[in-house]
């Protein structure tokens, strides 16, 4: 792997602060995305834990979109953290 691409395990649980911005600012913005995070989690009947990775994709459910290789890694990824939210049409083997 490239010395500049992080792995998804070092990825886990990093966080930041933009350049710039204050501590406080952070905090807020945080607890906002929270309760969003919540929000969107109940609307959707998942497990409502901010504690979850949530991955979200948008776009028109077609191969030609790549979404053969989005449900191809998609078992993958899903390891009791991580939750996934589709919302588009296109082909019928996608909506249903």
């Amino acid at each position: 792997m490239p010395r500049d691409v992080l792995s998804l395990d070092q990825l886990r649980g990093v966080t930041g602060t933009p350049l710039g911005d204050t501590a406080a600012n952070h905090k807020r913005r945080q607890a906002a995305l929270h309760v969003l995070r919540l929000a969107l989690q109940q609307e959707l009947g998942l497990e409502q834990n901010t504690d979850k990775f949530v991955i979200g994709l948008i776009s028109r459910l077609t191969n030609q979109k790549g979404l053969d290789l989005v449900n191809a890694i998609v078992p993958q990824i899903l390891d009791g953290n991580t939750q996934v939210v589709v919302l588009g049409t296109g082909d019928k083997e996608y909506e249903d």
